[in-house]
């Protein structure tokens, strides 16, 4: 029986799986991060060798036992970045069945759902992408900066002290705990910056957005109402563009900015779609390593892996720790 062989590699690790075409995890394999764009090429694949060594010592199997390498990558963007890391892990791996993918592609394929599905990732950047029946994607290479991640939401609120205290916008309550620490007032924060005067990370701004908006602030309510409409409008255009119907669709919520009070986005999201009955939002349910072991797994059940194999899936998540949505 062949094998399929799984990676994941981010800024902070790089993980290996590998799994049979059963859907029976064999051994897992952990390593340091590294993104190919910013550490190099030669840390990337070493990083990757180094986890998939690991699960194969520990499966005790090599690379003549695989069937299947998928691999989900952050830093894989483009097309010519595929064809580039595909080469690249091709020599790496002595093997013609090697598959690369976004990183963002195999959070999707963790929230462990059939097609057609999408994926809203809200970290420190953000990620959408949507996927058809047949496995075509369509990536969202262009979100607009007001819905990159984190920084975009305290940015925004930034922007919304300094309308409330100019007039032209609504008074609100993210005025003091912005500007606590930092500056006496909001003009007073906008000379510093202006000044380089003070570093801001927009990003620290979030917590406060949710917390206001907790407390019944208008203003934070609005900005995270505004953000999860743009995130959604994504969705909408890449499902219209693959032809699928949104009322049989699931779409995964990922990302840090979603966790603890990051409700408040996900139910923002959740109203988008409220419209549409046979419209399911989950969270991954999987580690990021086992959706690039999926995505290798499901090239032999033509997309459509057996509700059997994905049990065994289940059943390994749990043994291996693998799984993030318990139950």
């Amino acid at each position: 029986m062949g094998y399929i062989l799984g990676i994941d590699q981010g800024g902070t690790k790089t993980d290996a799986i590998i799994i049979d075409k059963e859907g029976i995890i064999m051994s897992i394999g952990k390593y340091k991060g590294a993104n190919y764009a910013y550490d190099g090429i030669d840390a990337a694949m070493g990083a990757i060798n180094e986890s998939a060594q690991m699960s194969f010592a520990a499966a005790g199997l090599g690379l003549a036992d695989l069937d299947k390498i998928a691999v989900s990558m952050t830093g894989a963007d483009w097309p010519h970045e595929y064809e580039f890391l595909e080469a690249e892990l091709t020599k790496l791996f002595s093997a013609n069945n090697v598959a690369v993918y976004n990183d963002c592609i195999g959070a999707m394929r963790a929230g462990g759902v059939s097609l057609p599905c999408g994926i809203i990732c809200v970290g420190t950047g953000t990620n959408i992408a949507v996927r058809s029946n047949n496995g075509e994607i369509v990536y969202g290479y262009f979100v607009e900066n007001r819905y990159q991640g984190a920084a975009a939401l305290g940015f925004a609120a930034y922007e919304a002290i300094m309308r409330a205290h100019i007039g032209t916008g609504g008074e609100t309550s993210l005025s003091g705990p912005i500007t606590e620490g930092r500056a006496k007032d909001p003009e007073d924060l906008l000379k510093k910056i202006t000044m380089n005067e003070i570093s801001i990370n927009y990003a620290d701004f979030l917590p406060i957005v949710y917390n206001e908006a907790l407390k019944g602030d208008r203003v934070s309510v609005c900005i995270i109402e505004q953000f999860a409409n743009g995130l959604c409008a994504y969705i909408f255009a890449g499902a219209a563009k693959l032809g699928i119907d949104i009322n049989n669709f699931t779409l995964v919520l990922s990302g840090g900015v979603f966790k603890g009070q990051g409700r408040l986005l996900a139910d923002e999201v959740k109203k988008c779609f409220a419209a549409y009955p046979g419209f399911k939002i989950v969270n991954a349910r999987y580690e990021p390593v086992v959706g690039s072991a999926l995505l290798g797994l499901e090239s032999f059940y033509d997309f459509n892996i057996p509700d059997m194999i994905m049990a065994n899936i289940e059943h390994g998540c749990k043994k291996f720790n693998l799984l993030r949505e318990k139950g």
